[in-house]
């Protein structure tokens, strides 16, 4: 009997230590720390360290809304300590005739995109600009094709309009034709902008639509998918 309730002692003793450890690890995995995840994510795998105010540095993060992952790339001057972390965005917008899914305006589209450009990443903030890490143009074609009566200049672009890499016209992305056509990478498509203004990406948004402004596409039924990898750097 003895032997029993020692057993039994000892063994409520190791699951009253285990719970209180994982009582006190549980809030920084469920993310209270946020683990240097931005507002809106919550860390769902570990990296082998912490930042210097001793918070657990995560390398991927959840939104908890939507379901998009994070990934966080850390800058690590070692396994046992991160100091900080870069993180690396991911967004896709979807275009139809009249309409997007993009952070601005979304009564326009593809039919408007020569007066009105979309707006694909907002702006992030004085002293700050988006830095492109590459991006993909999808066209899925509809029951009728889209007439371009002036040749389009289309293509990611800051204020300005400056661009991040030469533009396409919309022939040239097959958007006059019913068929569809995947662009994996327009920069291996059309050259990098050798140079932008400091001023014009200083806190601005970034855009896709027609940078020479020749008129806009008419009829056409078609959609788009850009879908754009980026980081947010600071201004020297």
């Amino acid at each position: 009997m003895k032997k029993f309730l020692k057993s039994i002692f000892f063994l409520s003793s190791f699951i009253l230590i285990g719970s209180l450890i994982i009582n006190y690890q549980l809030p920084k995995l469920k993310g209270v720390d946020n683990g240097g995840c931005p507002t809106g994510y919550r860390p769902i795998e570990l990296l082998h360290g912490r930042d210097t105010s001793n918070n657990i540095v995560n390398n991927i993060c959840m939104n908890m809304s939507s379901g998009r992952l994070l990934l966080l790339t850390p800058k690590v001057s070692n396994c046992d300590g991160c100091s900080a972390t870069q993180i690396i965005y991911d967004t896709t917008v979807d275009i139809t005739a009249t309409t997007n899914t993009g952070p601005g305006d979304r009564t326009k589209g593809i039919l408007n995109w020569s007066t009105t450009p979309i707006t694909v990443i907002a702006a992030p903030g004085s002293g700050k600009f988006i830095q492109v890490l590459g991006f993909s143009f999808e066209y899925k074609a509809g029951a009728t094709a889209y007439i371009e009566p002036a040749p389009q200049n289309i293509t990611l672009f800051w204020t300005g309009p400056n661009p991040f890499c030469n533009g396409v016209s919309a022939t040239g992305l097959l958007m006059t034709t019913t068929t569809s056509q995947m662009f994996p990478s327009l920069v291996g498509f059309q050259a990098l902008n050798s140079g932008v203004a400091l001023a014009d990406i200083n806190g601005n948004a970034m855009f896709i639509g027609d940078t020479g402004g020749s008129g806009n596409l008419t009829t056409g039924d078609g959609s788009v998918r850009i879908t754009v990898q980026y980081t947010i750097e600071n201004i020297l």
